[in-house]
């Protein structure tokens, strides 16, 4: 990513604050899920194509089957280690698998839509709740 992709990303993240939990949902201003505000961050940026992910319960992520969640990300970005970069992806295993990601924007920080406090938020990624369920870092391909 370039740093003008990388501050599109950054801009796009934060224009999302404020947008309350909805599960399945894509609008901002009115409500988006953790998956959908990457799929939306991303594609505001011309980054990937809008698409809409495979259709998911509610307490999808209480699965055992697969790992859903992460065969979706990893269609588009790869695995990175430390240090990370202004628009990498975080994940996070919330029940049985990894079901929870937020976009990465520096100094600590992520932009996640976050289910407990059903709303879009700005999250420090050393926060208890986050760091001991901390899963890996991706970054787009390309």
């Amino acid at each position: 990513m370039t740093p003008a992709q990388r501050a599109a990303v950054k801009a796009e993240a934060f224009s999302w604050i404020g947008t309350k939990f909805r599960h399945g949902a894509r609008i901002k201003g009115v409500g988006v899920d953790c998956g959908q505000l990457l799929v939306a961050v991303f594609s505001a940026a011309h980054l990937i194509e809008a698409f809409a992910p495979e259709s998911y319960p509610p307490d999808w992520f209480l699965h055992r089957d697969r790992e859903r969640y992460l065969e979706e990300l990893t269609k588009y970005a790869d695995a990175v280690e430390p240090l990370y970069e202004i628009g990498d992806i975080l994940t996070y295993r919330f029940g049985r698998a990894v079901s929870h990601a937020g976009i990465y924007v520096g100094e600590g920080w992520i932009v996640h839509a976050d289910g407990r406090a059903k709303i879009v938020n700005r999250s420090q990624i050393s926060m208890a709740g986050l760091a001991q369920r901390f899963a890996g870092a991706y970054r787009l391909r390309g």
